[in-house]
């Protein structure tokens, strides 16, 4: 009896693979933001230098992901390198560009709506609508494909475990950025209160924390399919035992 088809395996490997490297790495990242304290420049320009490390950490999952899991292939550079063209969408790549920018606008715009000030603080409010971007419409469009970020906003059912890990850390990081809002009100007066530092730090721990859970989740799951493996093994280890004491009575 056949568990897992090997599409079904590979979405799961690639799976462990993301959620691992980016709860990881963004774990790392938050913990440099907060100990160096630019966690309260955020919501400035001078944060660009995160937006950029967040490109490019995409863009390498996507080229690891496309060359661990590819089959018969001969590792050494030209290989390497051919894949990876040939794995790049060129035509896709104006509409996902286009995507990023109509998402940012709509992040911004939805960010107003629920109370961000219209007029004043538009450099902050920028801020954190590029980086629900980076960690919502870029990892979908990227690793997907642009018309995959379409079927996360209707609300489309993943087909496969890689597709719900992604969307549903788009989810987690909206609705941390949603979360962390509720301590801006709050008369604490503490310098982390500020526009948009708390929301811009949920975002990013919502990003984490779905991405660790799915990581343990999918573990989970994989030790419950090797036990029901190996439960399936002894079956037939079993059924193949009988059938020679079967043979062996009769002969005698």
């Amino acid at each position: 009896m056949k568990l897992l088809s090997s599409d079904e395996e590979i979405f799961r490997k690639a799976s462990i693979f993301y959620s691992s490297i980016s709860a990881l790495i963004l774990s790392l990242v938050v913990l440099v933001l907060l100990r160096s304290e630019t966690y309260l420049i955020v919501g400035s320009l001078n944060i660009y230098p995160l937006f950029l490390f967040l490109i490019v950490f995409e863009v390498c999952k996507w080229c690891f992901l496309v060359i661990l899991f590819k089959k018969d292939l001969t590792v050494n550079k030209i290989s390497v390198f051919v894949l990876l063209y040939k794995s790049m969408k060129f035509t896709d790549f104006p509409r996902t560009v286009f995507i990023l920018f109509i998402s940012c606008t709509v992040y911004y715009i939805i960010i107003v709506l629920f109370g961000a000030e219209i007029f004043n603080k538009i450099e902050e409010t920028l801020m954190l609508s590029i980086l629900i971007t980076l960690l919502t419409a870029m990892p979908v469009s990227l690793q997907l494909g642009s018309c995959y970020f379409e079927n996360f906003i209707q609300g489309v059912r993943p087909e496969n475990i890689f597709q719900s890990l992604l969307f549903y850390s788009s989810r987690a990081t909206l609705f941390g950025g949603w979360l962390g809002a509720f301590v801006i009100p709050l008369d604490w007066d503490r310098p982390w209160q500020a526009w948009p530092i708390p929301c811009f730090l949920g975002a990013l721990f919502g990003y984490v924390i779905c991405n660790c859970l799915y990581f343990v989740i999918i573990l989970a799951m994989k030790r419950q399919i090797i036990s029901k493996k190996g439960y399936y093994v002894l079956n037939n280890l079993g059924i193949d035992l009988l059938k020679s004491e079967i043979n062996r009575d009769l002969q005698e």
